[in-house]
């Protein structure tokens, strides 16, 4: 067994000692192969893990890949896809307009141990990015 799986099992035993324990918890993991941090949000008893990724500052899920629908978004999203509000302002976040608009995911709200909420786009595969990091991303192109 190499390091990497060891510390998942690690990890994943935490989670379920948590969970039984009915606790409200967020745990950080390093991952060994590309030092992105891991955290834990919840809807419910719901508990959802992102990648945190050091570089770029991006939270997306943690088994998104390129091919999921998060991280397509993130190669085409921009403020530009945004259709210009009739009154002279979005009526809640940016990012939560594009996330509806223009990534035509559903935001959701999410909590962690500590009870911070982040928003988060969701979309159809299960895969989820930050509305914030959305939002970056969007203002860069």
């Amino acid at each position: 067994m190499n390091l990497l799986s060891s510390r998942r099992i690690k990890i994943f035993k935490l989670l379920l000692m948590a969970i039984a324990a009915g606790s409200c918890f967020e745990l950080h993991a390093t991952n060994v192969e590309n030092s992105n941090a891991l955290s834990y949000w919840r809807a419910g008893a719901k508990i959802f893990s992102f990648r945190d990724e050091k570089t770029t500052g991006i939270l997306i899920s943690a088994h998104c890949s390129s091919s999921c629908q998060a991280a397509r978004v993130l190669k085409k999203i921009s403020l530009a896809d945004l259709k210009a509000p009739k009154n002279g302002f979005y009526a809640g976040s940016v990012a939560s307009h594009l996330c509806v608009e223009s990534a035509r995911g559903k935001v959701v709200v999410l909590h962690d141990g500590q009870g911070n909420e982040n928003s988060f786009c969701a979309f159809k595969d299960g895969s989820m990015i930050s509305c914030s990091s959305l939002e970056q991303v969007a203002r860069t192109k």
